[in-house]
């Protein structure tokens, strides 16, 4: 029986090493396939917030990946690991997925708020983004520390979080509400706009990603009757990361050109595609001046 225990204890830490590698690798890979676009679209450009959370999303998920494996081959080898090792790297995990988390929706909101010319009622959409975060770390005071022996001796939480079944239709109901705001403007400039056409499908994207990633994550802790943290947010980092730099650096490499067209009902629509300082700015600036026939 106690072998039989050792035995499965190694294999959850062998998963863990092989899960988290392949997280690590797989971000790399990523960063190498896009080296030449940054250097151009990244680091020569200009200082501006877009550059920023690029750079941020970029290296701090390299090196919360770094730190992990680097951790799984030094401290969390072999069971039983201290309780305070389990709380530390249950917390490192979860914050660093976290930020990222913040840093994707930061820019989904931004691409919104462009598409509506920066209007205030479009900024309520950050209440039901930001809600997730708050259960967050609710969910993180009440498992954490506040339970007596909240970890197994290899760093999972023995039981499913009650705040699971409140976050994920949280989460992908306040994503599904930035999509179908980015989606009533599709027909921005009779649809004939390449930037607009390039944040309603990157939306549309994304929201697949997020939906997708939910469904693969959220049964697993149910199935196993326990709290994985490599599952939760080791995987999660990753995906931030690489889908946080896409849609910065697809829209750092779209050229735009003013494009004007008559509408039918005699208006010349002008859109002009402004990169500055809020998300390079994709501030969307739409003006529709009456002709004069």
């Amino acid at each position: 029986m106690v072998l039989a225990g050792i035995a499965l204890g190694q294999q959850a830490f062998d998963v863990r090493n092989y899960s988290s590698l392949g997280a690590l690798v797989f971000l790399f890979l990523d960063h190498l396939s896009s080296c030449k676009s940054e250097y151009s679209h990244i680091w020569k450009a200009p200082s501006s917030s877009g550059k920023h959370m690029y750079l941020f999303a970029r290296y701090f998920a390299l090196a919360t990946q770094i730190v992990n494996y680097t951790l799984i081959q030094t401290v969390l080898v072999h069971a039983p690991v201290k309780i305070g090792q389990c709380q530390a790297w249950y917390i490192f995990l979860f914050v660093s997925s976290l930020v990222l988390m913040a840093v994707f929706d930061g820019i989904l909101l931004l691409r919104v708020y462009a598409l509506y010319s920066k209007s205030i009622k479009v900024s309520l959409l950050a209440l039901p983004v930001a809600l997730p975060f708050a259960i967050c770390f609710c969910y993180i005071g009440r498992n954490i520390y506040l339970e007596d022996t909240p970890f197994t001796p290899t760093c999972d939480l023995p039981k499913t979080p009650l705040e699971a079944a409140i976050l994920v239709p949280t989460v992908v109901i306040a994503h599904m509400m930035l999509w179908v705001a980015t989606f009533a403007k599709r027909n921005v400039a009779q649809g004939h706009a390449t930037v607009v056409s390039l944040v309603v499908h990157e939306g549309g994207w994304t929201l697949v990603i997020l939906c997708a990633m939910v469904a693969g994550i959220t049964p697993y802790p149910y199935v196993v009757q326990s709290t994985n943290p490599f599952v939760m947010y080791v995987w999660p980092t990753t995906i931030f990361s690489i889908t946080s730099c896409r849609l910065i650096m697809n829209m750092r490499q779209l050229k735009t050109e003013p494009r004007t067209r008559s509408s039918p009902s005699g208006h010349d629509v002008h859109l002009s595609t402004i990169i500055n300082t809020c998300h390079d700015e994709v501030v969307i600036q739409i003006e529709d001046s009456v002709s004069e026939r």
